[in-house]
């Protein structure tokens, strides 16, 4: 889980090296800032397996554009939207995580 401010010195910190290195049962989780993570390494390392899942709060660009990451494995994006009625709505990124590492209905991909 990346968790820090950004500076100008953490610019892609969570780079390819690190993304190799959690592999293929890894899971990347960013809940800080979308430029500590390099999105064009971030997408290569799931389209070919060697990330196994992302969780993703913040991104390089804001909003990201979705045709970015349409056909991308295995990632879920985070959209923050009002609560309707104080519950959690399951579409929100930690109901698709549970689902998805449950093997539940409804996880991502489904």
């Amino acid at each position: 889980m990346v968790t820090c401010r950004a500076t100008d010195e953490n610019r892609g910190l969570i780079s390819r090296q690190i993304m190799e290195a959690l592999g293929p049962d890894g899971l990347l989780v960013n809940v800080s800032r979308g430029q500590v993570v390099d999105e064009d390494a971030l997408i290569a390392a799931l389209n070919n397996g060697r990330l196994g899942m992302a969780a993703l709060d913040v991104f390089q660009t804001e909003p990201t554009p979705a045709d970015r990451w349409r056909d991308v494995p295995n990632v879920v994006r985070h959209h923050r939207r009002p609560a309707q009625d104080g519950r959690p709505d399951p579409r929100e990124p930690a109901s698709l995580l549970l689902r998805r590492t449950t093997g539940q209905p409804g996880g991502v991909g489904a």
